[in-house]
């Protein structure tokens, strides 16, 4: 599997005076204290600490500009403050609350008509769409900001926008298209903007590696560091070490590439990066692993997960478990070969206390011994080789048997699931120019609904496929993800009270299906009748009894009328028929509570 490489994408950073040198910051520093009041300056130190990646000094300036401005309604300068604070949450990985700065942004710059700022900050959230993989949005946002930047004939904002779309088109697998927009804003950077050469060496770099030309990717990544590495830029050079790391893995060369990201990895730490830290921790559990090193791979895997708590995923797991099976392999076939060997010298001493007690018999009785021994242990190898194929084709066929279910559920996902993702591609474009047609445009929308369902279905049943899903832990964890999944873009919170020392016991496949159902026709209950902003899901075991609470803080419901429904209906017969009991409590405009509660001894798998 290709693994991902951290893209470098340019955010816009406004400054209201040019530097180069370190040494500028002691001067900038002794000016704003002579003159405390100085936002300007304060503003060109906020700035200065973003470019060379100390984040929270940086912030520490420009929320402390930003206040100011925001006193003396200095818009111009309020609007700048609130990107540059966007610029630093977007390097940290942070992208929502970048978004929400970009916004605040966004609304003064074009309730000032100032185009020029309006079409970066265009393309600035452009940029986090891509980081959500949201292509079309991500598009929409750099065409409005090239139509600006042609207006006023800005060639640097263009040159930012060709950039950007070939980090969208390199996302698709458009390589020709991504390298053609990444040369167009190169040819510009080297005459104009040497700041930004350095990225779009590191973009090109990137594109070449997945081409599989590994030698024009190393050129590229090596122009790239040089020039990081001489400008100081933390999260740059950092960014660009685990890309020449990532490379380093695919090509094999497990030394260099471990090397290279722990060179990325100390810089991310120093700065903060969670974006790179959750991109590098990756990449050395994949060279760990291709090195045979499953322990270390191992390590680096759960300190991959601990830095994605926020979003918890069935694929995190899974390499998990990856990691932990052939770190337990490679310690059980040793453990195995020190027996065989430990049994093999036995035998051999054995052998030889029968060969001197043969020696002190009768010839013939010798000879009836050999021809004894030989025959029993002809006959005993025999049967032992007999056995023993016959657990190895047993488990051969049990392992073939795993390996085909999962293979099958790779291909389903592969295949269809991009087949499915161009069909709701596909139809948000008819949607989208369909604007006079209203019959094609609900048709449109159906089909778009209807495959995003499939969507969701076929990613149920690939996660349900792989039995080692199939443990309580596995379950809680896939309702987590699935009530964050569905509820994205719901104007609706939701807060988890999920207990961490869950029995890690193996359940029943029908057990598991029967309460996500439950849970996935709750959410869907509450999002289309609760009218709620707040959801709270409650986990726990207690007095060997699994529970599962769903509150709402929506409208509620008269019990006696609503019950006769077969939605509640079916999800009671459900939960019944596991042995469990269902109740169902709701006050009008106030809450409504669902209570699942299922003996533990029910749901283990016998």
């Amino acid at each position: 599997m290709q693994k991902p490489t951290l893209l470098i994408l340019t955010f816009s950073i406004f400054q209201l005076f040019s530097f180069s040198q370190s040494s500028k910051i002691d001067s900038l520093e002794a000016q704003l204290k002579n003159h405390p009041d100085d936002v300007s300056t304060e503003f060109e130190i906020g700035v200065y600490h973003y470019k060379k990646g100390d984040y929270d000094q940086s912030l520490k300036a420009l929320n402390d500009v930003a206040e100011k401005a925001a006193q003396k309604k200095n818009n111009p300068l309020l609007s700048k403050a609130y990107t540059n604070i966007g610029n630093v949450f977007a390097d940290k990985g942070e992208n929502t609350k970048a978004l929400e700065f970009y916004q605040k942004a966004l609304k003064i710059a074009e309730s000032s008509s100032d185009k020029k700022n309006t079409a970066s900050l265009l393309k600035n959230i452009g940029i986090l769409y891509v980081t959500w993989k949201k292509f079309p949005e991500a598009l929409d946002f750099y065409k409005k900001a090239e139509t600006i930047a042609l207006e006023i004939k800005d060639s640097s904002l263009l040159a930012d926008c060709f950039n950007s779309n070939g980090v969208v088109f390199e996302q698709q697998q458009k390589y020709d298209e991504a390298l053609s927009a990444y040369n167009a804003a190169l040819s510009f950077y080297l005459k104009n903007n040497p700041d930004n050469v350095a990225m779009e060496y590191t973009n090109m770099a990137i594109v070449y590696k997945l081409k599989k030309d590994y030698a024009s990717s190393v050129d590229y990544n090596l122009k790239a560091i040089d020039i990081a590495t001489k400008s100081g830029n933390k999260w740059f050079a950092s960014a660009v070490f685990n890309n020449i790391g990532n490379l380093y893995v695919e090509l094999g060369d497990t030394k260099k590439a471990i090397d290279y990201c722990t060179k990325s990895l100390t810089i991310a730490k120093e700065i903060k990066a969670a974006e790179i830290l959750i991109n590098v921790y990756e990449t050395l559990a994949d060279a760990y692993a291709k090195k045979g090193d499953y322990n270390t791979a191992l390590s680096y895997q759960k300190q991959l997960a601990a830095e994605k708590d926020k979003f918890i995923s069935a694929e995190s797991t899974r390499q998990l478990n990856e990691m932990q099976v052939k770190y337990e392999t490679v310690k059980k076939d040793n453990e195995i070969t020190k027996l065989q060997n430990e049994k093999a010298i036995n035998t051999l001493k054995l052998n030889e206390q029968n060969l001197l007690i043969q020696k002190r018999n009768y010839l013939l009785f010798v000879v009836f011994l050999l021809l004894t021994l030989l025959t029993g242990g002809t006959l005993l190898w025999r049967s032992r080789m007999k056995l023993k194929n016959k657990i190895a084709n047993d488990k051969a066929i049990k392992d073939t048997e795993e390996t085909e279910r999962l293979r099958i559920a790779k291909d389903i996902h592969d295949d269809l699931g991009s087949g499915l993702s161009k069909i709701n591609f596909l139809s948000e474009i008819i949607y989208s120019k369909s604007e006079n047609l209203p019959e094609i445009r609900n048709s449109s929308e159906s089909v778009k609904e209807t495959a995003k369902k499939m969507i969701e279905n076929m990613r149920d049943l690939i996660w349900a496929l792989n039995p080692d899903n199939n443990t309580l832990p596995n379950l809680v964890a896939r309702m987590r993800e699935y009530t964050t999944d569905y509820l994205e873009g719901l104007p609706i919170e939701v807060k988890y009270h999920l207990q961490e020392n869950i029995p890690n016991v193996a359940i029943n496949k029908d057990y598991h299906r029967e309460l996500f159902m439950v849970v996935k026709e709750s959410l869907n209950n509450i999002s289309k009748h609760a009218h709620a902003s707040l959801i709270t899901f409650t986990v726990e075991v207690e007095d060997n009894l699994f529970e599962i609470t769903i509150q709402d803080n929506g409208k509620g419901f008269n019990e006696n009328t609503v019950k006769k429904g077969n939605g509640l209906r079916n999800m009671q017969n459900r939960i019944v028929n596991l042995g469990g009991t269902f109740d169902i409590v709701s006050e009008i405009n106030k809450y409504t509570e669902i209570k699942v509660t299922v003996p533990l001894l029910k749901l283990v798998k016998k």
